[in-house]
C-alpha cells in the first residue's frame, strides 16, 4: 500500500472502530460499517487531506471494497493538486 492508502485504512480502523485485519480488497459487506461510522470517516479524510466528498459518494453503497473507496479519495486528491 501507498501512504494515501495506508492512512485511509488507518483512519477507517481508527474512526470506524473496525478491526485492524482490514485491506482493500475488503467488502464494505465484510465490516458492516455503520453510517455514522463512515461520515465520521469521511469528515476526517476531508479534514486531513483537504479535499470534499461530493454528497452522493458519502454512502458505503457506492463501493464495493476498501479500495473502490481508496480509489475514490485518490482521485480527489489528484484533482486538488
Amino acid at each position: 500500500m501507498n501512504n494515501i492508502e495506508q492512512e485511509i485504512v488507518k483512519l477507517m480502523i481508527e474512526v470506524g472502530e473496525l478491526t485492524d485485519n482490514i485491506g482493500l480488497d475488503t467488502t464494505f459487506k465484510e465490516i458492516e460499517i455503520e453510517s455514522l461510522n463512515f461520515i465520521t470517516i469521511i469528515v476526517e479524510i476531508e479534514d486531513n487531506f483537504g479535499i470534499e466528498f461530493d454528497d452522493e459518494n458519502m454512502l458505503t453503497s457506492n463501493y464495493k471494497t476498501v479500495g473502490d473507496f481508496v480509489n475514490y479519495v485518490e482521485n480527489i486528491i489528484k484533482i486538488k493538486n
